[in-house]
């Protein structure tokens, strides 16, 4: 595996760019990202926020009890912005280039048939997207989460018939199957890309460029 991308490190804590299919702390894979990271000379850092094992992107660790505590306070202000890259299956050409989906969820990983999960179980929740790029078959959209559930932009997506190219739990294995085919692609183009939070009175800004398999799919 390629060395993990460290976008900034600042001793106690660190970000970096996490890569797609590899999970961060289940030892029952053949590696992970804490390993990978002690590796390279991180040692004993724990991880501040969560990407699924398909998601890459932005991740903050730490390796001191209190400065982790502190850094979830902050990513947990409203003042904090998470932002999202994905492509999704079909074309916006028709569509609303902005908006807001706001289906309830849960706060849980849930299948194909029922997305959303049980109705006593449903949340609020509140995904804004923006089109940047779409053609006739895939469409390059930017979403920022005000609510962060489980697998929240994923169902979203999912309930506006705009599955996550890739995404093997709530898509069609048919067209995952098909773009595989066509574009030799095999990861789940869904990339947490721009951070913005306040810490200690700082603000801290992040970017990081989605996979570069990404480029295959044209969009």
């Amino acid at each position: 595996m390629n060395k993990i991308e460290i976008l900034q490190d600042l001793k106690t804590w660190i970000i970096v760019n996490k890569p797609s299919g590899l999970s961060v702390h289940n030892n029952e894979d053949e590696t992970n990202l804490l390993q990978e990271l002690e590796t390279q000379g991180f040692k004993d850092f724990s991880p501040i926020n969560r990407l699924d094992k398909e998601t890459s992107g932005i991740m903050i660790l730490s390796s001191d009890p209190t400065v982790s505590k502190n850094l979830q306070t902050a990513l947990a202000q409203i003042t904090t912005s998470k932002k999202y890259l994905a492509i999704v299956k079909g074309s916006f050409l028709s569509k609303k280039h902005s908006g807001t989906w706001t289906q309830e969820l849960t706060n849980k990983a849930e299948g194909r048939k029922n997305p959303q999960g049980l109705k006593k179980d449903r949340v609020k929740c509140i995904t804004h997207y923006q089109v940047l790029k779409t053609n006739k078959y895939l469409t390059l959209l930017e979403l920022t989460i005000e609510t962060g559930r489980q697998h929240q932009i994923r169902k979203h997506c999912v309930l506006h018939k705009n599955q996550v190219v890739g995404d093997k739990r709530y898509g069609e294995a048919k067209f995952n199957n098909l773009i595989k085919e066509k574009y030799n692609f095999t990861d789940m183009a869904l990339h947490s890309y721009d951070l913005n939070f306040l810490f200690k009175g700082k603000k801290y800004s992040v970017r990081a460029n989605p996979p570069g398999s990404w480029e295959k799919l044209d969009v």
